[in-house]
């Protein structure tokens, strides 16, 4: 923590200027492929992505933890620099922390939508996304967690699995998240119940018992299926 604090006060002090170059390029984009079947993506905070098809199967967890790192990592550094905010070098030091991070993200991002993307050209699968419209209010977490998702980036992650999808000619659709982690993929039964824990999904019903954030996968992917045949 120390070495990155004085690695920002030496960028701080320095003068220098910066020059950008924004260039618009128009790509092709290949002949959407007619997969009538899809592979869902769950997005979420334990795990930053989970995807998997309406059977189960392509599994793959992307793991949150290198985010709530870092994200924390940035928040802390930020708390220590704020009493100081007077001071002329603190405003460019966190103009500093906040471009490092944002860097940071957005190269996981292309490398997880990346990966997605290509899971999705193997099996031959169209993707399913969830609508992202509410999607912090709809997470249920404590006021810590909730203030930290303000800067999540689930937009930015859909935004490159998509474009990413159309440059290879996968079809995208989007569907209605609600109850998608409460809803048994075998036998349809909903109910909050059958989410045990942030990690557990046991139906009580027909008993079928999965990790919930595949079970929220799984029920994407199957409402993407009927979206497709619709």
């Amino acid at each position: 923590m120390q070495s990155d604090y004085q690695e920002l006060r030496n960028v701080g002090d320095q003068k220098h200027l910066e020059w950008y170059c924004l260039l618009s390029i128009r790509v092709e984009t290949k002949k959407q492929k007619k997969y009538k079947k899809c592979i869902g993506v769950d997005l979420g905070i334990a795990k930053t992505a989970v995807i998997s098809d309406w059977r189960g199967r392509n599994t793959k967890f992307f793991n949150g933890e290198p985010y709530r790192f870092k994200k924390n990592h940035y928040r802390e550094l930020r708390t220590k620099l704020q009493p100081k905010l007077k001071q002329g070098n603190v405003y460019k030091l966190l103009k500093h922390i906040s471009s490092k991070e944002q860097r940071w993200v957005t190269n996981e991002n292309h490398k997880i939508s990346r990966e997605i993307v290509n899971i999705a050209i193997k099996n031959k699968r169209s993707i399913a996304l969830e609508k992202l419209t509410g999607i912090t209010k709809r997470l249920k977490v404590n006021r810590k967690t909730r203030k930290m998702l303000g800067g999540w980036s689930f937009k930015q992650l859909a935004d490159f699995i998509e474009y990413k999808a159309k440059l290879a000619g996968i079809t995208i659709v989007y569907i209605d998240p609600r109850n998608t982690s409460k809803t048994c993929p075998k036998c349809h039964y909903c109910s909050r119940s059958n989410r045990r824990t942030q990690s557990l999904f046991r139906c009580v019903k027909c008993r079928y018992e999965s990790n919930a954030d595949r079970v929220g996968a799984m029920n994407i992917a199957i409402r993407g299926n009927t979206a497709l045949s619709a």
